[in-house]
């Protein structure tokens, strides 16, 4: 799983970034190259998949890519022999890991009303975090947990959701299987990667897809535990504040003096403020004519990288990816 995840992402880059491009990307790393590859090749899907994979997992799985004549590594990037093209379902650009926290309350609601129908109310959570327990703790008081109608509508609710279409078996299981009720622990990670014959971390990325598309549900229960578990600002923070300085009338030069920043730097962020901010308007950094000309040149040449397009249009870096943000319109 997590082995074919990185060939189609090798395969979106289309050559034309390193190996270490989808690390950064998983791993959700906000330098403006890895923002820019989001952007450029929509991959959006897989950003922040993983925050806490391991360099040398990630090496590993590239070499068997390479011992199996998929890619090749060069000193310019790699060589993809075979393409691959998977289906999925993540949504990392908008969940960013707060997946798992929806899910902790998922695993606290059902542990707590499982102990209500079995009128034992003396356990322990199995989620430790202070936070978590009092956000469940208060969703259980305004629900009236100590009715058992709220116990039928959960049960409702997420038998709803695990219905979902694009749900395979295996993800149903992945979820399931990690919940807790009275007298009935959930399975850790190795325990249900050892009963499904597969590695935790394909386990894992299994079970970040199920989350992702249960998190579709707009049933009441579902909905409310997903407070706060969805990013509305995209931008990184220094970003952001040059897009208020904008906001205020500052031109870029006054916003590098004021904040001490390089031109580029102050550029950088325009970049991402186009990419992230709906009907940012570029036309003063960049003509339409220039925004159509890239395209035109994009697709001719079947390609976004950007010291290729700069030989063929001369222009300048930054108009160049102001203009890709566009996405050809």
């Amino acid at each position: 799983m997590f082995k074919q995840l990185v060939h189609h992402i090798l395969t979106k880059l289309q050559q034309e970034r390193t190996v270490s491009s989808v690390y950064h990307l998983l791993k959700g790393k906000k330098s403006g190259q890895t923002l820019e590859d989001v952007g450029m090749y929509q991959l959006h899907a897989f950003y922040h998949l993983l925050p806490k994979l391991k360099r040398s997992v990630y090496d590993e799985v590239i070499v068997a890519l390479e011992q199996e004549h998929k890619i090749q590594r060069t000193e310019q990037g790699y060589i993809l022999h075979e393409p691959y093209e998977g289906h999925y379902h993540f949504n990392g650009w908008i969940y960013r890991g707060k997946e798992h926290l929806f899910f902790e309350r998922c695993v606290l609601v059902t542990q707590t009303l499982s102990h209500v129908k079995a009128q034992d109310m003396h356990f322990t959570p199995m989620v430790k975090s202070i936070t978590t327990q009092q956000f469940v703790k208060q969703f259980l008081q305004a629900e009236h947990y100590h009715d058992n109608q709220l116990t039928t509508r959960w049960l409702t609710e997420l038998k709803q959701a695990l219905q979902h279409a694009d749900l395979t078996e295996m993800m149903r299981v992945s979820f399931v299987y990690r919940l807790s009720g009275h007298a009935l622990p959930g399975y850790t990670w190795q325990q249900l990667a050892d009963a499904q014959k597969m590695s935790v971390l394909d386990m894992q990325i299994i079970f970040i897809e199920s989350l992702h598309i249960m998190m579709q549900a707009k049933t009441p229960l579902l909905l409310a535990l997903q407070k706060d578990c969805i990013t509305s600002n995209f931008l990184t923070v220094s970003s952001r504040q040059t897009y208020e300085m904008l906001q205020l009338g500052y031109t870029l030069e006054q916003i590098s003096q004021q904040r001490s920043l390089k031109i580029n730097t102050i550029q950088d962020h325009i970049v991402e403020i186009a990419r992230n901010v709906p009907g940012f308007s570029l036309q003063p950094y960049v003509q339409a004519d220039t925004v159509r000309q890239v395209w035109e040149a994009v697709n001719a040449y079947q390609t976004f990288k950007l010291k290729t397009l700069q030989e063929i249009l001369q222009l300048p870096y930054f108009e160049l990816k102001l203009a890709l943000t566009r996405k050809g319109e």
